[in-house]
């Protein structure tokens, strides 16, 4: 694999794009792909953030299962990302 040392990874912004890269993200985390910056705006914030967070399976579920649940509000899933980024972080 090329060095990726200095290139950097940036999600694009609109939902439907977003729900479009995430099968990219999965297969990202399933070759074990680092990048040294990884960013992300509006929808593709949420890719960054289960990118960096590197599970593949909250990855999936994100843009399924969460948007199909009709009690998932937008608070309700930021808080939930929050949660586990400070979680994370914690350990």
């Amino acid at each position: 694999m090329p060095s990726l040392d200095k290139t950097a990874l940036i999600f694009e912004g609109g939902g439907m794009r977003a729900s479009g890269t995430s099968p990219v993200v999965v297969k990202l985390l399933q070759e074990g792909v680092v990048f040294p910056h990884v960013s992300g705006i509006s929808a593709g914030s949420s890719n960054t953030i289960n990118y960096l967070g590197g599970d593949i399976e909250r990855t999936k579920q994100c843009w399924v299962d969460f948007l199909a649940d009709p009690y998932q509000t937008l608070t309700t899933t930021i808080n939930q990302l929050r949660d586990r980024v400070y979680t994370q972080l914690d350990n």
